[in-house]
Order: C-alpha cells, then structure tokens, then sequence
C-alpha cells in the first residue's frame, strides 16, 4: 500500500520507494527495542533510567508496533560428522 501512495504522487519508483519504507521499518524497530530493553522489571528498585528515542520519525511511526514483532535470535550448532 505504502509503494502504491508514493509512487501514484510521483516521489519515487516503486524499488526505491520499498527501499526507504525499508529502512523506516527497520530502524523504528531497533528503536522499539532498545525502549522495550530498557525498562526495568517491575519492583528492581534500579535507577537505571529508560531509554527515550531521539528519532525523528519514531512517534509517526508509533502505529506499526502492533504489526511488527521482533524475531528471536536462534543460534543453530552444526556438529561434524
């Protein structure tokens, strides 16, 4: 939907439009997860402070946190036969 507005007002091909659309998913999620990272759990009594994005985009962008997860990491350990 998103290459489909950019490119019907003309500002970019459908490739680069994707692209950037891309990088704005990506980067709002790293944000995201160094939010969410630091908070502390409840009742830590810890001082440690939260972390507050200093992105620009990151309050517009706000909406897609209910469709994009983050994916956990899986560490796979071949083992030689």
């Amino acid at each position: 939907m998103f290459v489909y507005i950019i490119t019907s007002i003309n500002l970019y091909s459908g490739d680069i439009a994707a692209k950037r659309f891309k990088h704005l998913r990506d980067t709002f999620q790293k944000e995201r997860k160094k939010i969410l990272t630091s908070i502390p759990p409840s009742g830590a009594g810890s001082e440690s402070k939260r972390y507050e994005s200093t992105w620009e985009y990151y309050n517009d962008l706000l909406f897609l946190a209910e469709h994009v997860t983050s994916r956990k990491y899986v560490q796979f350990h071949y083992l030689s036969v």
